[in-house]
């Protein structure tokens, strides 16, 4: 089915300046003056207080990085050596160089006594009695703590890694006890504070999923336990992705599914072969795939390397910057900021876009070795163009698209072959993305991960598409006059994505992805074919149903959710009607007088006449070897199956709108014809009585050629359109007479 845009639209000025909006400047090489703006989603753990040897203070080095965030652990057994006696004075050190250098603490509670229990990892000793019972050490200490840190400390995180024996001797139901006191305690303390549930890493999470059934009972008699989720990530970098969605589900199945997911610790030392660069890529790349996965802060481990000699940090141990503080600093200026994500990937590239107002960011890196050729659609003249270390160019978009080379990750050769723990070097490409000011002609489009826009016009079309769940994530191409283009959006696919989206433009075009259709209120089903609804509303559907069987009607009625589709099976004749516009697959969305078919092959047409008045038919068969026509007196209600008995094309005439199904429901002097693969020839029929004379365009990537036909009265004429060399083509058609235009194969 192909969708016209526009067709009642008066002709408008030219629109070329409406893509033409100001490029945004291209982002400083990492590593500049200046650190990135932020908004507070990424940080680092362990940032040191102090100067590092190199004479930066460690503060405003990841402060220049772009972290706004510094997880640091206050320890029990270190601030509370014997019971009762604190000393915070190390501790207030970071805290305070942290504050002043513009980063927020994130604070950790950990650390059992020897005093308190078994040491390090254990279980506090009377953590079931009351709150203010001094016999409930840990209570105490998380009280005296927090309200030590009351106004510079916000956000406290309950142990690290609880999931694992090595951290943590309890057992789930423990440590929900644990998350319970300390939740009472944070509160009592500081009620502004939030309590993060310790960063667990085990993926089967078995431990997880027990303690998120205890706070549910919890939840329900005394209320909640924690404000948010902590997972941490080591590994292979996609599996984050994977990760925080399966921590997403089992908080939806729990009664949590508003609870935000931090990601508190993701890392990747740099003690590996090829260890530097590949920890950088997988810096980007980790927060790239926290961030489209929904979490809501990032902090990477670690800011400055350890004792352990492997590498952890973005500095080495002298405050020398590695690729991956680099890396960091271009997250940091060119994702941190954003609103939806879209995260579409193929069998090559790894593909996110991230959407602000005014401007996306596309994020690409490839799977193996080998260097890989992308075309992106162009949202406008140039582009910016970034590496994952900062350096910048401009790219050309004028042509309609990029053409960017993603490199290959060379550094996995010998190590990781096949990109299974990171991938190649990611790229960026900055580029506007203001939807134009005179959209209109609204369709509604499902099916293809393909779109081809045919402009039959003499005038530039801008064509925005855009997610009915969020329509702030919109693609805009630029289709020239007489111009057909095939683009692959990189929203199609994503998060958001279900299984439609909403396509505008300045001028009259034509869309056609494998269906599509204009929302409609009211639509005509003739039976014997699923029915599948489409709400592309952001809210609720009301449908009502008047089905026909033998003529005779009775009612159902439904209620479709927002952005949902429904499947109705073995309904016969039908009228659907709703209360807002939906799309039907398998229904048609207005009754007319006259239907074409051509080419029906072996396949029967049906004819519903859901009028409350007999239709008389008049059926003229085409070039039928044995049947010149048919005459049928249709009553109301009533479903007819037209065999084609072998014509070349059908041509109903109906006294009564009714519908038709499969065939075409009108014929026009001016038409076009697009498709989101090659078309190598288009019928055309004309149904009248005189020689209708035709004059097309053939339109390819490339050029527009220029043919004509003189189609004889009640004549099909087989016309190729496929031009040597070309890629995908769409047909511009004029006549002095109406006719009927559909691809041939």
């Amino acid at each position: 089915m192909i969708v016209h845009l526009l067709r009642c639209l008066p002709r408008v000025t030219a629109i070329a300046g409406a893509l033409m909006v100001v490029l945004l400047p291209l982002v400083a090489r990492a590593g500049s003056a200046g650190a990135p703006v932020s908004t507070g989603r990424l940080g680092l753990c362990d940032v040191l207080p102090g100067v590092a040897p190199s004479g930066q203070s460690w503060n405003a080095l990841a402060f220049a990085a772009g972290a706004r965030l510094n997880r640091w652990e206050i320890r029990w057994d270190s601030v509370e050596p014997a019971p009762g006696v604190f000393n915070f004075t190390a501790d207030d050190a970071a805290v305070q160089q942290s504050i002043a250098a513009g980063l927020q603490v994130v604070g950790i509670l950990i650390g059992t006594p020897a005093w308190a229990g078994h040491a390090g990892n254990g279980v506090p000793r009377g953590l079931d009695r009351p709150l203010h019972d001094p016999q409930n050490l840990w209570a105490q200490y998380v009280l005296t703590t927090v309200a030590h840190y009351r106004g510079q400390v916000s956000d406290w995180e309950v142990w690290n890694e609880p999931d694992m024996r090595f951290f943590w001797r309890g057992t789930p139901d423990q440590y929900a006890r644990l998350l319970q006191v300390t939740y009472r305690a944070v509160k009592d303390a500081d009620p502004a504070a939030r309590v993060l549930m310790g960063g667990m890493v085990v993926p089967d999470l078995g431990f997880l999923t027990r303690v998120l059934h205890d706070a549910a009972k919890e939840a329900g008699g005394h209320g909640p336990i924690f404000d948010a989720v902590s997972w941490h990530a080591y590994g292979p970098a996609h599996l984050l992705y994977t990760n925080i969605r399966r921590v997403r589900a089992v908080l939806d199945a729990t009664g949590f599914g508003r609870t935000p997911i931090w990601v508190t610790e993701a890392g990747f030392p740099s003690a590996n072969p090829n260890g530097t660069p590949r920890q950088a890529a997988y810096v980007l790349q980790s927060i790239t795939y926290a961030l489209a996965a929904g979490a809501q802060r990032v902090l990477v481990y670690r800011a400055s390397d350890d004792a352990t000699g492997k590498g952890w940090g973005l500095l080495d141990s002298q405050g020398t910057q590695r690729p991956s503080y680099l890396a960091f600093e271009v997250a940091a200026d060119s994702l941190d900021d954003s609103g939806p994500i879209v995260y579409a990937p193929d069998s090559h590239v790894e593909r996110f876009t991230f959407y602000e107002p005014g401007r996306r960011v596309t994020v690409l890196w490839s799977h193996g070795i080998a260097d890989q050729h992308v075309t992106l659609p162009a949202a406008g003249p140039q582009a910016s163009l970034m590496d994952w270390q900062g350096e910048g160019s401009v790219i050309d978009g004028a042509a309609g698209s990029y053409q960017l080379t993603v490199p290959g990750a060379t550094y996995n050769a010998g190590v990781d072959p096949s990109g299974s723990v990171v991938g190649g070097p990611p790229v960026l490409l900055t580029e506007p993305n203001s939807l134009p000011s005179s959209l209109a002609g609204q369709a509604y489009v499902t099916g293809s991960g393909t779109l081809a826009l045919l402009n039959a016009g003499s005038e530039p079309a801008a064509v925005a598409v855009s997610l009915p769940a969020n329509p702030a994530v919109h693609d805009v191409v630029e289709v020239p006059p007489a111009t057909l283009r095939v683009v692959l959006l990189p929203l199609l696919g994503g998060p958001g994505y279900h299984g439609g989206y909403l396509v505008s433009a300045t001028r009259p075009i034509t869309v056609q992805p494998s269906l599509s259709a204009p929302p409609a209120t009211e639509w005509y089903s003739a039976g014997g074919v699923p029915l599948a609804i489409l709400n592309p509303a952001r809210r609720p559907v009301r449908l009502s149903l008047t089905t026909y069987r033998s003529g005779h009607p009775s009612s159902l009625s439904m209620t479709i959710p927002p952005l949902a589709n429904r499947t109705l099976s073995g309904l016969p004749a039908a009228v659907i009607r709703s209360s807002e516009p939906v799309v039907v697959r398998g229904a048609v969305p207005h009754l007319s007088a006259s239907w074409y078919q051509l080419q029906p092959g072996h396949g029967g047409l049906s004819l519903f006449n859901p009028s409350p008045h007999s239709a008389s038919v008049n059926v003229r068969f085409v070039g039928a070897p044995t049947v010149v026509g048919q005459q049928l007196r249709l009553r109301p209600g009533r479903v007819f199956r037209l065999e084609p008995h072998g014509a070349r094309a059908v041509v109903i005439q109906s006294g009564v709108p009714l519908a038709a199904s499969p065939a075409v429901a009108a014929a026009r002097t001016e038409t076009s014809v697009a498709a989101d693969g090659p078309i190598n020839a288009v019928t055309l029929f004309n149904p009248s009585d005189q020689p209708a004379h035709v004059n097309y365009s053939v339109v390819t990537a490339s050029r527009t050629v220029q043919k004509a036909v003189v189609v004889g009265p009640s004549r099909l004429s087989r016309v190729a359109v496929r031009v040597a060399g070309s890629g995908p083509s769409g047909v511009i058609v004029h006549s002095d007479l109406p006719v009927v235009a559909v691809p041939a194969s």
